[in-house]
């Protein structure tokens, strides 16, 4: 149907602000096979049947993430979340590399294209981490994830 429609690509958000991973990460059980009733990997199934269509598929992936205590300061869109004050930012970027990792690796024959975006930091989240990372899952890739980098706060 979408090819059928003319679309050449597909972009479907990963994950948002609210930490629900639209897929089976490893990373915890906040995600749509073990926290909702559909209990699949929706992200997967995606990425295979584009694959089998020729259709590229892309991820809005938020890292800002209201679910994981580590993510801090929690800037002025997590203010109102109910989370205390306070987390250990290198044990988050250990999190996002090992999600963003999970994304990258488990259909990387599919070429997914990861469009980030940063919200609440005055710099790129962990940017030289993420060219590295990237260039080392995705070589065939190196330097064609999209960084959208927004900062509405300054810290």
């Amino acid at each position: 149907m979408v090819k059928d429609a003319g679309m050449k690509y597909i972009t479907i958000t990963s994950k948002h602000h609210d930490g629900f991973a639209m897929w089976g990460t490893k990373q915890s059980d906040w995600d749509i096979v073990d926290r909702s009733p559909y209990h699949k990997d929706a992200l997967k199934m995606l990425a295979d049947e584009c694959h089998k269509q020729g259709v590229k598929l892309f991820f809005y992936h938020s890292q800002l993430d209201w679910h994981n205590p580590n993510y801090f300061p929690l800037g002025r869109t997590g203010r109102t979340t109910g989370r205390p004050e306070g987390g250990e930012w290198n044990k988050y970027l250990d999190y996002m590399d090992n999600q963003l990792r999970e994304l990258l690796t488990a259909t990387a024959d599919r070429r997914w294209h990861l469009v980030r975006r940063h919200v609440d930091k005055p710099e790129p989240i962990g940017a030289s981490r993420n060219r590295t990372r990237d260039s080392q899952l995705q070589p065939a890739r190196a330097g064609g994830s999209v960084i959208i980098s927004r900062s509405w706060l300054s810290m």
